[in-house]
């Protein structure tokens, strides 16, 4: 079996609180087989006030 990444990646504005990348991952990863799964946010000042929430997931399929 071979070990996958996927990234995932949405870009929000700092007041919105509808973030749906949490679902978006555990639909991806509800039938794979050793997930890790890694999260990270980052603020985006310019040109406005954002915030990007990316997920890496480190995956493998079973065949």
């Amino acid at each position: 079996m071979q070990v996958k990444t996927k990234i995932f990646t949405t870009l929000l504005a700092s007041y919105d609180d509808n973030i749906k990348l949490d679902e978006t991952v555990n639909n991806f990863i509800a039938n794979k087989d050793f997930v890790s799964v890694d999260f990270h946010m980052m603020p985006i000042s310019s040109p406005m006030d954002c915030i990007r929430y990316t997920a890496f997931i480190t995956y493998q399929e079973s065949r």
